[in-house]
């Protein structure tokens, strides 16, 4: 062909549609790659976060280790902990249930209370740890951590002189010395003692109460039946054996 030739208009027109179809092509090219990009950044990300999932679940399962604080109901083979609030609801919810797996499981289990008061929510929770404390030092922890779910209500809600003077009154019927438990319930040693298993709580993840481990591994979920929580602990103490 002449190069020097003009192009006719037809040969032009076929020239332009060419032009464009070269174009539409790399075009379709260039979003045919972004799509790929896209989806394999998505794939990625997916696989990414479903693996971080996968080992948070994992961590989440492996036993911690819980220092030896706290104070002890029973014995036996297998530990139950609860971080718990004297002034929490759910906490007196789940008492009975406690309570009564220490009947069943005597001998195969120990429970280990350890204060959790939650200052934000509950005003009289701290002195009512306090409290149980105090009478702790008299050999009376678990008569007074009895006394204050079973009587929740009853001094709960009221100021802070108001339902300490409830507790005092407790004490008394408990037959203790008066003079030791006055002091040791204001004492800053009976609130560190309170602080310890809250700052414990803390540093492994306790942030709502009742929250249980069973032999160092957290219960995630809490049994919402008496049934389901034996259940729980009977198939921890197969496992031991």
């Amino acid at each position: 062909m002449d190069e020097n030739r003009t192009m006719t208009k037809r040969e032009r027109k076929e020239a332009r549609r060419l032009e464009k179809l070269a174009n539409g092509s790399s075009a379709g090219g260039s979003n045919i790659f972004k799509w790929i990009l896209l989806i394999g950044g998505c794939a990625i990300f997916i696989a990414a976060f479903g693996f971080i999932v996968f080992l948070i679940k994992q961590d989440q399962n492996k036993p911690i280790t819980l220092a030896s604080t706290g104070y002890v109901r029973g014995s036996g083979g297998v530990t139950l902990v609860e971080f718990g609030d004297l002034q929490c609801p759910a906490c007196k919810a789940y008492e009975p249930f406690v309570r009564q797996l220490s009947k069943d499981f005597k001998g195969k289990m120990k429970l280990v209370y350890k204060n959790f008061p939650l200052l934000s929510v509950h005003p009289n929770a701290l002195l009512a740890a306090e409290a149980a404390v105090s009478a702790g030092n008299q050999g009376k922890f678990w008569e007074m951590h009895d006394w204050l779910y079973d009587n929740q209500d009853s001094w709960a809600g009221l100021t802070a002189a108001d339902a300490k003077a409830k507790m005092v009154s407790e004490a008394k019927d408990l037959k203790l010395s008066m003079d030791q438990f006055n002091k040791d319930i204001d004492s800053s040693k009976t609130k560190d003692t309170v602080m310890a298993t809250e700052n414990e709580g803390v540093e492994i993840g306790v942030s709502a109460t009742p929250t249980f481990y069973l032999d160092n591994k957290k219960i995630e979920n809490n049994p919402q039946n008496y049934d389901d929580f034996k259940k729980l602990v009977s198939s921890e103490i197969s496992g031991t054996k």
